[in-house]
């Protein structure tokens, strides 16, 4: 797992749908 662009694209997918709040956080 590339996390290092999938990630990014996974959060900033998410945050527009408005589920990436958690996982964002989560993350950081």
């Amino acid at each position: 797992m590339d996390l290092g662009i999938r990630g990014k694209k996974a959060i900033v997918c998410a945050s527009s749908k408005g589920l990436g709040r958690g996982c964002a956080m989560a993350l950081a």
